[in-house]
């Protein structure tokens, strides 16, 4: 067997940007991204998630 560990999500700091929330229609709360337009939540802080969400549900709603 593997002796590798497997990378943990949670231990790596992430931080929720506030620009997102101008950017992406997101809010921390709970230390959880949610979205203010569906109230759907994205588990880990990373800007490439939060953009998937928006382009790929909301962008018939507002133009980025």
């Amino acid at each position: 067997m593997s002796s590798a560990k497997k990378r943990k999500v949670d231990h790596e700091c992430r931080v929720f940007n506030d620009n997102w929330t101008r950017k992406y229609f997101f809010a921390n709360f709970n230390d959880r991204a949610v979205c203010l337009i569906c109230r759907d939540t994205v588990a880990v802080f990373k800007e490439f998630n939060l953009k998937r969400h928006f382009q790929s549900k909301h962008s018939d709603f507002f133009v980025t």
